[in-house]
Order: structure tokens, then C-alpha cells, then sequence
């Protein structure tokens, strides 16, 4: 039986009055470390939000009850519906939950989803052992500028690659993202759906979004930020901000944008 989740598994912080709710969902192997920027720029605008505090990569091995537990946390929160929010992984799991609970969704904003074309390069040079050389490996793949990687951050990460146990989760979980169907969910979901990439993720290329899954959504914007990797939220946090900030407050934006 899975563990019940207590309050220091999560954050929640209730909007100020009139502003709305946004859930964050971390990546597979990244915590709530990947959102601090996010974090302070929702507090700081009066938004309330929720979100994990460990990485996607703990009790559950299938995406589906991780997707129930953010269902039951809304509740547990008293939160009907909210913007939900993924990165890397937690990216799945936000467009998992606003196919299979449309009513919870108000909106969805993805960054870096993983699928079958980058299952094989996410896992940088691991030979069983969380080293530094593995640790430098794993930045170089994130990031495009590695100075902007929070050692604190890389430091958790490299702690759960010392996890057996959760290490196998992870790879359970990615392998199950190799067949999400990515296309066929955007063409489903009535909410508007805001992908935010970095021109130069490696491990979920931009490209192939931009060109061929972007455009199956219905209500779908794509914005790709130059001179940045995999999470864009760490690494251009002030451009990736503004544009959630942009769609949160339902200012106008165009279908496709590019910013430099």
C-alpha cells in the first residue's frame, strides 16, 4: 500500500482574494527545487498554489495514481480547479490530469514532456554510480548554460540516483512515458494549453514539439526560449515567468511566439 502523503510532502499556499489557483508539478528526478523561482513570482502576484515537495519519482511506479494523488491533493487543498503546470515529467502528469479530469483544469502548461524520442538520452552516462563525473554529465544535458544549475538542486538529484529503489521507479515511469501519446491528448483538452520550451533542450527536443506536436492542440500557444535547455523555468526563469504570468492573467498571445 502506498504511503499517505503529510503535509511535508507539499506546499500549499492560499491566493489572495480573487486570484486563482496553480498546481506545479516537478520533473522525474527533480523536486520542487525546479519551481523556487515560480514559487516567489506566484507569491509575489498573489496567486495561490500547490506542489510537490520530492520528485515524480517516489511511491508510484505508473502515471496514473501519481495523477489521482494530485486529484486528491487538489482536495485535500480545496482547490475545484486550477492551472496546472508541469515540467519534464511533471509535464505528463498535468496533461494527464486535465484529459482525465477536464473539470479540474481551467488551464495547462507543459515544459520539457518526455515521450519515446527521449527516453534513451535522459539518463546521462550512469554506470550504477551516483559520481561527479555522472553529476557534470547530467547538468551538461539540462542545461544549456551550466552556471545556471543550483548546486543544491543537483545535489538532491544525485541523491536519488543513490536510491535503488526510486531509481527503478524513474525508469519504470520513463519507460511508460515512451508510449504517451502526446497528440492525440493535446487534441482532446478544451483548456488552453501554454508550452514553454528551451530552443535547445536536448532531452525533449523543441523542435519536434514546435513542428509536429504543438499544433495538434486546440487551444494551443508554443513559445520557445533561445539559449536555454531543458528547464527553462531554472535557467531563463524571468522569460519563462512572464509568459505563465501572461497567460494567467488571460492577457493576449499568440498562437506561436518566439522570444530571444
Amino acid at each position: 500500500m502506498a504511503r499517505a502523503l503529510t503535509d511535508a510532502d507539499f506546499i500549499y499556499r492560499r491566493p489572495a482574494h480573487g486570484f486563482p489557483h496553480v498546481v506545479l508539478l516537478p520533473g522525474l528526478v527533480a523536486g520542487k527545487w525546479m519551481w523556487e523561482p515560480t514559487l516567489h513570482a506566484l507569491h509575489e502576484a498573489g496567486y495561490g498554489y500547490l506542489t510537490l515537495v520530492g520528485p515524480m519519482a517516489g511511491e508510484h511506479d505508473r502515471a496514473e495514481p501519481i495523477t489521482g494523488t494530485v486529484i486528491e491533493l487538489m482536495d485535500r487543498c480545496g482547490i475545484g480547479s486550477a492551472a496546472l503546470v508541469g515540467g519534464s515529467f511533471g509535464s505528463l502528469i498535468a496533461l494527464d490530469c486535465a484529459l482525465r479530469f477536464p473539470q479540474r483544469a481551467s488551464m495547462v502548461a507543459l515544459s520539457g514532456a518526455p515521450g519515446m524520442f527521449t527516453a534513451r538520452d535522459v539518463a546521462a552516462p550512469f554506470k550504477g554510480k551516483a559520481t561527479r563525473t555522472f553529476g557534470n554529465a547530467l547538468v551538461d544535458r539540462l542545461f544549456f548554460d551550466r552556471r545556471c544549475a543550483p548546486e543544491y538542486g543537483v545535489n538532491e538529484t544525485m541523491m536519488l540516483f543513490q536510491d535503488q529503489r526510486r531509481l527503478a521507479v524513474a525508469a519504470r515511469l520513463m519507460r511508460e512515458s515512451n508510449h504517451y501519446d502526446y497528440a492525440a491528448a493535446l487534441s482532446k483538452i478544451d483548456a488552453r494549453v501554454l508550452m514553454i520550451w528551451g530552443a535547445d533542450d536536448c532531452i525533449s527536443p523543441c523542435r519536434l514539439w514546435e513542428s509536429h506536436l504543438a499544433p495538434s492542440a486546440r487551444r494551443g500557444m508554443f513559445f520557445k526560449i533561445q539559449r536555454c535547455g531543458h528547464v527553462p523555468m531554472i535557467e531563463r526563469p524571468r522569460i519563462f515567468n512572464a509568459l505563465l504570468m501572461d497567460q494567467l492573467a488571460s492577457a493576449p498571445l499568440g498562437r506561436f511566439g518566439h522570444t530571444s
